[in-house]
Order: C-alpha cells, then sequence, then structure tokens
C-alpha cells in the first residue's frame, strides 16, 4: 500500500473516529428489516433496509462483513460509505430510504459453516431446502414456508451453524428486500465540517481503493481464496471448475463457496459449460 494510500485511509478513520464521539447523530439509524439469505451454495448474503437522515448515518453490522462486499443504495443511487468498528458509516444531505448488502463472513471447519448474529433485533433468516440449519440458542418468533424455502423471524444474539447437505451447482440466492419508512431529523451545526470533510474523505478513499484494487488480494481474501487465483494464472486465467477441485484437493462444496465469492468481488467470472462451470479470472 502506497504511502499517500495510507494518509487517505488514516484521515477517514480520524473523521469517523470524531464523528463518532463528537455527533450525537452519528449513532444507529432507523432500521427496518435485517434479512440474512443463506445460499443453495453456502454463501450468506445480509440485508439492512433503512432510512438515512441528513448528516452521518451508523449502521451496525448484525453478521461480520466481508468489507470489500459491502455495497449501500440510498434511494436505488449507490453511495459512498465507510466500515469502521463494525459499523457502516454512511453521509447523506437529505432523508432517503438506506438498503446495505453484503457478503458475511462464515467460518468453515469440518464441513460445518457458522457464523455469529450479533444483534438483539429481530431479523429474518432464509434457509434453502438443501442447507440443514443448526442453530445455538437461537430465539426463534415465527417460522413458515415460501417457494419451497424456510423463513425464520429470531432474535440473537445467537451463533448460526449450517452444513451444505449436496452440491449446489445453480443460481445463488439473494435476500429479498423490504420497502423502507422514511424518518426525518435536523443537522445540527457542529455536524457542518465534520459532514463536508467525511464525505471528502470517503470519495477519495474509494477512488483510490479502486485504483489499487490490486492490493486487496492480502486484505481480503484467505489462502483458499489466493490458491484459486494462482491456479488460475497457471492455466493462463480461466480453468474448468472440475480442474480446480483436483487440482486443489479440496470438496466440490468449498471450492464453489470460493469461487461464488471472487465473482461477488469482481474478481472472477463464471461460465455454464455442459455440466461444469469455467472460472475465468478478471484481474
Amino acid at each position: 500500500m502506497s504511502s499517500a494510500m495510507k494518509t487517505v485511509l488514516a484521515i477517514t478513520m480520524l473523521f469517523a473516529t470524531l464523528l463518532v464521539i463528537t455527533s450525537p447523530h452519528a449513532c444507529a439509524q432507523q432500521v427496518s428489516s435485517i434479512v440474512i439469505t443463506i445460499g443453495s451454495d453456502g454463501i450468506v448474503y445480509v440485508e439492512i433496509n433503512g432510512t438515512v437522515e441528513v448528516g452521518v448515518n451508523s449502521f451496525e453490522c448484525p453478521v461480520e462483513p466481508i468489507s470489500a462486499t459491502i455495497e449501500v443504495l440510498m434511494d436505488s443511487e449507490v453511495a459512498p460509505a465507510i466500515y469502521y468498528n463494525n459499523s457502516i458509516l454512511v453521509v447523506s444531505n437529505d432523508n432517503r430510504s438506506a438498503r446495505i448488502t453484503y457478503i458475511a463472513n462464515v467460518t468453515f471447519e469440518n464441513g460445518r459453516a457458522s457464523f455469529y448474529y450479533n444483534s438483539m433485533r429481530e431479523a429474518t433468516l432464509i434457509v434453502p431446502p438443501n442447507i440443514l440449519l443448526l442453530p445455538e440458542n437461537l430465539t426463534i418468533m415465527d417460522a413458515y414456508l415460501r417457494d419451497n424455502r424456510l423463513f425464520l423471524r429470531f432474535k440473537g444474539p445467537s451463533t448460526i451453524s449450517f452444513v451444505v447437505t449436496e452440491e449446489a451447482d445453480g443460481q445463488t440466492l439473494k435476500p429479498p428486500s423490504a420497502p423502507p419508512t422514511i424518518i426525518p431529523a435536523p443537522l445540527i451545526g457542529v455536524e457542518v465540517a465534520l459532514y463536508v470533510a467525511i464525505a471528502v474523505a470517503a470519495v477519495v478513499a474509494i477512488v483510490a481503493m479502486k485504483k489499487k484494487r490490486g492490493s486487496r488480494l492480502a486484505t481480503y481474501l484467505d489462502e483458499v481464496d489466493k490458491a484459486i487465483i494462482e491456479r488460475l494464472r497457471k492455466h493462463g486465467g480461466e480453468a474448468l471448475q472440475g480442474l480446480l477441485y483436483r487440482e486443489l484437493g479440496l470438496p466440490k462444496a468449498t471450492v464453489w463457496r470460493h469461487v461464488k465469492k471472487l465473482e461477488k468481488m469482481g474478481y472472477v467470472s463464471i461460465e455454464r459449460i455442459g455440466r461444469d462451470n469455467k472460472v475465468r479470472l478478471l484481474k
């Protein structure tokens, strides 16, 4: 990472810290729904729907995210954000609806996947039929079936574990949207300068991040992700998924989850070829 990039990130974190400490409006905002979807391939998607107010808004992540996958939409427009101290900071100059999505950081061990839901808010968990759920201390408020998927309304905190009971080779499931409610709030004077500063710092940081995206490998990718990328480079930038299974010596479901993660992060593309998938390196 260049010295300029380090400076930008340091400034961004400084302003984020100042905002959290000094600004009463840099706090948890109105959240209308939290939806957690376990894809049929074992990838976990988190969606937070709510509102943002004028100034700085902070949304606590109910599940630890893979920060590179965080996306923020305000009234369907992509907005810059800062991930800091397990919270997503969003700056707005208006009262708007907000939708935050990301891939959760899931631990895989001995064929069992798990993640920790750290919030006491009610949330909806969507489980496809090939996922065997193994919840621990989960308070279930309601449960029903829709489109062959299990919907659980629950409260945390809780560790949620599951097992992928069969190989997934179809499309991953996307969490549904929920209509938000807009709640206006005034902007106090002390926030004006901080609002401008963090907005500028956020934009500069995002532009710099895009220019230096190659450096994300060491920060956001684990050993399996790096091994897949190295194998693709060895084979000229593309390879069939079946070849990756054999060369890496890992379970098919494990490799598939990591390939889908890399696709979401923009490192690879996946093309269906007969009964197999061709994985192509994009960068």
